[in-house]
């Protein structure tokens, strides 16, 4: 029975890596855990509460720090079945990928890569949607975010320097050969979904006998057409399911007529700004991965 992951979706963070999860675990040939996201080797040896301020205590109380809670995580798969997990922080941290060549350097890794601006801003989103965002001014968020890079706050609020792909994606392939790498965009994902998924099914060696449904998104965040006013507000309601439909019932919820308000909006001169301050690493990461990225620049 295999105890470990025979492939990996390394990220990046919003990037298409929870729909194409999703996509995945329908098939009859792909075996995930039941924990989405362990960031195993991301974290190896540390614990919940050191691995950055601000982190949502049950998202990170559910990962896996210790070699045996980590190949816990697929002692129910089948025989056969192909085995895999998503971490978006795995092509976020230096030295990632040198863990995981080192605990099996056959892992087949699958790096899904977005417009870093357009990522940008839909984590942003994605964290004011759930109410861990105080700021509601993009911006301002992004003014703030080398201090909070340096006070160890959670890595899901470096919201600018998540977008810098160039130098992760080198030490994966500086390490295992490319036929073991497999680079999905998310402009191909929402595009050609069904060849994407049939595509990433023969990288990993599974049979595809599930298809997407093209109009879904999943975990979507960028596109609200209003927002919680209040943080603790939305939090409450996103931790608390039951608070949620409590407050909808007494007409105050978070995103509502009376407690809402119209959501950030990115614009047009900070998305040059961020754009120039990328447009080396795009450069970049375009001739690692050998396409062209020069829509990215637009």
């Amino acid at each position: 029975m295999n105890h470990r992951p025979d492939f990996l979706i390394a990220g990046a963070a919003k990037s298409g890596t929870t729909i194409l999860h999703e996509w995945l675990g329908l098939q009859n040939d792909v075996f995930f855990p039941v924990v989405k996201e362990p960031h195993y080797f991301c974290f190896k040896g540390l614990s919940a509460d050191s691995i950055g301020h601000g982190v949502d205590a049950q998202y990170a109380a559910q990962m896996a720090f210790d070699p045996q809670a980590y190949e816990r995580l697929y002692a129910n798969a089948a025989a056969g079945q192909v085995t895999g997990e998503a971490s978006p922080g795995y092509l976020y941290f230096p030295g990632v990928a040198r863990e995981i060549h080192d605990f099996n350097p056959q892992t087949r890794i699958i790096c899904m890569l977005r417009n870093p601006v357009d990522r940008a801003f839909s984590q942003f989103m994605h964290h004011v949607r759930d109410g861990y965002e105080t700021f509601r001014d993009f911006a301002a968020a992004l003014e703030v975010e080398n201090e909070r890079i340096e006070n160890d706050v959670w890595w899901g609020y470096h919201y600018r320097t998540g977008g810098f792909y160039a130098e992760r994606l080198k030490e994966f392939f500086d390490l295992f050969p490319r036929s073991q790498i497999k680079v999905v965009l998310f402009d191909d994902l929402i595009q050609q979904p069904q060849d994407v998924l049939q595509q990433t099914c023969d990288f990993i060696g599974a049979r595809c006998n599930s298809w997407p449904d093209p109009g879904k998104q999943t975990n979507a965040a960028s596109g609200m057409q209003r927002v919680a006013r209040f943080a603790w507000q939305a939090r409450l309601s996103h931790q608390h399911r039951g608070m949620g439909r409590l407050m909808k019932k007494l007409g105050v919820q978070p995103t509502g007529r009376i407690c809402g308000m119209a959501p950030p909006q990115l614009t047009s001169p900070l998305r040059q700004r961020l754009l120039e301050g990328y447009e080396t690493d795009i450069r970049t990461t375009a001739k690692l991965i050998d396409r062209d990225l020069s829509h990215w620049l637009h």
